[in-house]
């Protein structure tokens, strides 16, 4: 999950980011600045077991701290299962806690589903934030630029005409 959540930071940012886990965990997350990105959602689809060195609510906190909030859907039971994926057999149970705690350090929420209809119904329930950014551009050199222009203009037409400008 916690390498999940870096790669979801990474494709915002728009590069590969150099994080030093052990400033995170002991809570330096100020010290690690990738940006703000206030108003993006990452929508965290997991059983909530970890198989990264990197702790998940960690990497939450390095994505709070860029204003990114994280909702968590949790799949499975917690009595777990055995999946078979590519020829091998893995033991997978969920863990809500471990989701739970990544969304609440990020302002999100977390969801459970049991089905593929409650994916769905879920997805509609996801409150996404949506910021409009208002961004104000200086135009008044263009207004300048046309007058300027006509007053050339007016003062060649006048040199044409009267032979001085007037």
């Amino acid at each position: 999950m916690a390498t999940g959540i870096l790669t979801s930071l990474e494709a915002l940012v728009g590069k590969t980011l150099k994080v030093n886990v052990r400033a995170l965990s002991e809570d330096n997350s100020n010290e690690v600045n990738i940006g703000y990105f206030g108003g993006t959602t990452i929508v965290l689809i997991s059983d909530g077991e970890d198989t990264s060195q990197a702790n998940p609510v960690t990497m939450a906190r390095l994505a709070s701290s860029a204003g990114v909030r994280i909702q968590t859907i949790g799949v499975g039971t917690v009595a777990g299962t055995t999946v078979r994926i590519g020829g091998f057999s893995v033991a997978t149970a969920l863990d809500p806690q471990t989701l739970e705690d990544v969304a609440k350090v990020t302002n999100g929420a977390y969801h459970q589903v049991d089905d593929r209809a409650a994916v769905h119904d879920v997805s509609q329930t996801i409150d996404l934030h949506f910021t409009v950014v208002s961004a104000y551009t200086q135009i008044a050199a263009i207004f300048v630029a046309a007058a300027m222009l006509l007053l050339a203009v007016g003062a060649l037409l006048s040199v044409s005409w009267f032979g001085r400008v007037m």
